[in-house]
């Protein structure tokens, strides 16, 4: 049994292809067999056929976005790369044959009696899952990059303009951006200006992807320290590769900071104050600092005492727990803290006196102290 809506896609993929690719008013078939324990069903045409030198590269992702031959007959050219994703998400394969004016038959072959679905095959997030935000106008691109990096691990957030990619930024933290340079409403050029704009996202690693990757280190004067490129077509394993990269640098180079608090404006101040030399996650209920405790690492825990759905004083068993190398500092507005309370926690800061300096310089005080007590345990 495979995934019902999976496989009504891959079915529709084949036949738009087939579709595509028939003379007009003639059929398409559709068959279906079994061969043993295996099923097979199949799309036949009656078009010009696969040129030998493009045999094998027929499900080569991106590849047939450029031909001259997919742009004659409309849309990406995609749906045969993503079609072979979904049929081996599913524990099945694809394969097709083809005489060269005589027509293609495309196939995908299923296993009988095992219970097979789309879900069993993902990878399960695991606690450390890390989230991603892909930017592409074109939803077949779209698709394609979501199943290559969930099928990695990574948790994928699609947006295909750049309205919907500010306003998730706003609303989640995300490890890195792949970022297609062709967007419907503003430049990507605006696009990256903005974000660096905003205290929380100025350092967020992005993934530029063009065909044309000389011309965009000439748009921005050659400055790409923070952003790296990658040409199309995309190498799979390349990219993965940049990924890790640039997420491994971003964790090692700043400290990341946990601020459970539910005042936004606050917190956009608090970034500001720091000027991007922490990596801030903002968590504004108990609900939601839980989330991030299961799946994040953190240096430093930033923590607010009164929170619309309990107390800040709630998550401690939890970060002793799950992040035992965080360092926790409490912003308080005025409430004494009983020495009790003192004991468990390595600094308290006033709200109303705190300068950028002084915040700064406490929380390197306390990734530093961390650093110190890693380094004596090994």
């Amino acid at each position: 049994r495979v995934d019902s809506q999976r496989f009504m896609q891959v079915l529709a993929n084949l036949l738009s292809n087939a579709m595509k690719y028939s003379p007009e008013d003639d059929t398409v078939e559709i068959g279906l067999t079994i061969q043993g324990s295996t099923v097979r069903i199949s799309v036949s045409d009656h078009g010009p056929g696969i040129p030998k030198a493009f045999l094998g590269r027929i499900f080569q992702k991106f590849s047939q976005a450029d031909s001259s031959d997919t742009r004659q007959k409309g849309g990406t050219g995609l749906g045969l790369a993503i079609t072979k994703e979904l049929v081996e998400r599913m524990g099945g394969s694809v394969g097709f044959t083809s005489e060269e004016g005589q027509g293609a038959c495309f196939y995908v072959d299923f296993p009988l009696h095992d219970s097979i679905t789309l879900k069993s095959t993902l990878p399960r997030p695991t606690t450390d899952a890390i989230m991603l935000m892909v930017v592409e106008d074109n939803q077949d691109v779209a698709e394609l990059l979501s199943l290559m990096l969930t099928r990695a691990g990574f948790i994928v957030t699609t947006v295909h303009n750049s309205d919907q990619a500010l306003k998730v930024l706003n609303q989640e933290h995300y490890a890195a951006m792949i970022l297609d340079l062709m967007l419907p409403n503003i430049s990507w050029l605006e696009l990256i200006h903005q974000i660096r704009q905003q205290p929380e996202t100025v350092q967020l690693p992005i993934i530029a992807i063009s065909a044309k990757i000389e011309g965009g280190h000439l748009t921005i004067n050659g400055d790409n320290s923070v952003i790296e490129w990658l040409p199309k077509p995309i190498d799979h394993q390349i990219m993965l590769s940049v990924i890790d990269r640039l997420i491994s640098t971003a964790n090692v180079s700043q400290p990341q900071v946990l601020h459970v608090n539910n005042d936004a404006e606050l917190h956009h101040i608090i970034c500001t104050m720091v000027k991007g030399d922490c990596t801030f996650v903002h968590a504004p209920t108990l609900v939601k600092a839980h989330v991030q405790l299961s799946t994040g690492h953190f240096d430093v825990i930033l923590l607010d005492i009164k929170l619309p759905d309990g107390y800040g004083w709630d998550l401690l068993p939890m970060i002793r727990h799950n992040q035992p190398q965080a360092q926790i500092l409490v912003l308080f507005s005025g409430t004494a803290i009983s020495q009790q309370e003192a004991k468990v926690i390595e600094a308290t800061l006033l709200k109303s006196y705190i300068s950028p300096r002084q915040l700064l310089d406490t929380i390197r005080r306390l990734v530093n102290s961390e650093n110190t007590v890693q380094k004596s345990k090994n």
